[in-house]
């Protein structure tokens, strides 16, 4: 058996999503240190665990993400027998983050990123 139980990475939701009033919000740039809402959406989780597959994936229904936001699954199956494919509806929890976190989060991922890259060059000996 596998376990399943571990805390999903974190994720964002785009302000528009959310309800129209809110669509110009991070526009107009008053939501840089605002703080951080809290709602619940319902979500897809689909687990599959063959010999040829292993994932479990989450899909928040009606909800587009984003860099610095904060996801939370419940209900979702701990455990998945070899050979099964299982899908369920549960629901969510996504914290929104402010516009400052999803500037930070992008520009620490830009950062991760460019520590992948290694040149390095060696004479070539003939």
């Amino acid at each position: 058996m596998i376990d399943l139980s571990a805390k999903p990475q974190s994720n964002s939701v785009v302000d528009a999503a959310i309800s129209p009033s809110s669509a110009g919000h991070a526009a107009r740039g008053s939501d840089w240190l605002s703080p951080r809402r809290s709602f619940e959406v319902p979500c897809t989780i689909e687990i599959e665990r063959t010999r040829e597959t292993l994932y479990a994936h989450v899909s928040l229904d009606g909800i587009l993400v984003d860099e610095g936001d904060e996801v939370t699954v419940h209900d979702a199956p701990s455990r998945v027998a070899f050979g099964d494919h299982v899908t369920c509806n549960s629901h969510a929890t996504v914290v929104k983050a402010s516009a400052l976190g999803r500037f930070l989060t992008r520009l620490r991922g830009y950062f991760e990123l460019t520590e992948l890259y290694e040149v390095g060059f060696q004479p070539k000996e003939g």
